[in-house]
């Protein structure tokens, strides 16, 4: 199979599976398998996509995960 078919069937699953849960579960992996799709479709190496992949993950994640959970956050009655 090659990678920007791997790719892009991840970046379409990561999608559905957030649009099924609406909880922010997987939009992290999906912006990580985009920009692995690009790096694909530019020609990368294996090893690069999948560096791609994590970099970008743990990016997104560390960047919108507080803003998220203080949005999402559940607030309780007294």
């Amino acid at each position: 199979m090659e990678p920007i078919y791997f790719w892009l069937a991840a970046f379409v699953v990561f999608g559905v599976v957030e649009a099924a849960t609406v909880n922010l579960v997987s939009i992290w992996f999906a912006v990580g398998a985009l920009v692995s799709l690009i790096a694909a479709a530019l020609g990368a190496q294996l090893w690069l996509q999948v560096t791609l992949f994590i970099l970008a993950t743990a990016v997104s994640l560390a960047l919108t995960r507080p803003l998220a959970r203080k949005l999402l956050g559940k607030r309780r009655v007294a």
